[in-house]
């Protein structure tokens, strides 16, 4: 079996950037179209939620469709267009006034409670708009009652390696490079400077420096760091993802993954990696 750490698929949005990456992967990818269910009430529905009621028990597609006309006419008087505050809009309330009370109970509320572990009281809202999709009245009426709308959102579809998993980026990335040292840490970085020290090859000077580790670690690596910076770091939060990869026979569904938001769940996702490319697990 070969496993990613968590998942990594390529949602290529940037021209220049696409062309960079299948170029490098050379015809080592294959362009997937999303398969995503969630897990709500017993039954599995499509993805995303508040445009796929169909499905879902009578009483609940109700409850998410009345809610939804009931925010959709809301936000549609003169008074409320051209609303000014949505940058400054928790989570919580934005939830309700944009999908209403109904999908908000059922998916966005204990969904999003269990993904980000931190009151959506508190949680601003400036992240939302390339990641949850805002289907039209049309598309939720339709979701509910006629057919399914599976192509919204910024992961309908994506790019991910047949052979090598993940790791086939990095390696493509890493042919032809002379200078890459790997396994050796960087214990301090002294910006004035600009020398970073590393465990293994002692201290290297650099013109730029591109930093991919948490940012708290990373301001706790600097050397003499402005006072104002070391404030600021003392207000990041962060939480922690457990992932657990197993290989199992017969994992059967067709399906890339789905979301579980109820609490009786302790996971808010699973998915099947091998669906992405037959070569990460063996045959059967």
């Amino acid at each position: 079996f070969t496993f990613d750490y968590c998942g990594h698929l390529l949602h290529l949005r940037w021209p220049k950037t696409k062309k960079l990456i299948l170029n490098l992967l050379d015809g080592n990818y294959a362009l997937i179209k999303r398969k995503a269910r969630i897990f709500s009430c017993g039954v599995y529905t499509h993805y995303p939620f508040q445009a796929n009621l169909s499905g879902l028990p009578d009483t609940v597609k109700s409850e998410c469709v009345s809610g939804f006309l009931a925010a959709y006419k809301k936000s549609h008087r003169p008074c409320a267009i051209g609303h000014t505050q949505k940058s400054l809009e928790v989570f919580s309330h934005w939830s309700r006034r944009v999908f209403g009370e109904g999908v908000s109970k059922h998916f966005m509320l204990p969904y999003n409670s269990k993904l980000w572990r931190y009151p959506l009281e508190k949680l601003s809202t400036e992240w939302c708009a390339p990641f949850v999709p805002r289907p039209t009245l049309k598309q939720v009426l339709e979701g509910a009652y006629l057919r399914k709308k599976e192509a919204l959102g910024y992961n309908s579809s994506f790019y991910y390696p047949l052979v090598g998993a993940i790791q086939a980026l990095p390696d493509a990335f890493a042919q032809g490079l002379t200078s890459v040292e790997k396994n050796c840490a960087v214990t301090a970085i002294d910006l004035k400077n600009k020398t970073a020290m590393c465990g293994c090859l002692g201290p290297v000077k650099f013109k730029h420096l591109i930093n991919t580790s948490a940012l708290n670690d990373f301001i706790a690596k600097l050397v003499t760091p402005p006072s104002a910076i070391k404030q600021a770091a003392k207000k990041l939060r962060h939480n922690t993802v457990y992932v657990l990869n197993l290989g199992v026979k017969n994992a059967g569904s067709g399906i890339h993954w789905a979301y579980f938001p109820e609490r009786k769940f302790p996971f808010y996702r699973a998915g099947i990696a091998s669906n992405f490319s037959k070569r990460l697990a063996p045959e059967g």
